[in-house]
């Protein structure tokens, strides 16, 4: 799929997929990260939580910054013509199997 194509997609679909953005050692320290922030969550988090599993707001680690501001994934976003996207929050999102449907959800 060409960059016009996923453009359409995430225009149409609100998603595209950009493959090979991030590098084998950056999506392991994700995991690795993620899971570090999970783990550190008491278990009162876990039950507010319940139809999310986790809710996470990535202000809990510095390390999401890298992540946000990770230049290939800056660069894929400008050749699909956004040339100044804005960062509004994120948050690490685990749901266990055979929890509850969730409530809610974001799209942005």
């Amino acid at each position: 799929m060409d960059r016009a194509e996923q453009r359409l997609q995430l225009a149409e679909d609100g998603y595209t997929l950009l493959p090979n953005i991030l590098s084998s050692e950056m999506l392991e320290r994700a995991r690795q990260v993620s899971n570090e922030v999970l783990e550190a969550q008491d278990r009162d988090h876990f039950e507010r939580q319940r139809s999310t599993g986790s809710l996470i707001g990535v202000q809990a680690h510095p390390w999401f910054a890298e992540l946000v501001a990770w230049t290939p994934a800056l660069q894929a976003l400008k050749d699909l013509g956004f040339a100044e996207p804005r960062f509004t929050s994120g948050f690490v999102i685990g749901k266990p199997p055979h929890s509850p449907p969730l409530f809610w959800h974001q799209d942005w």
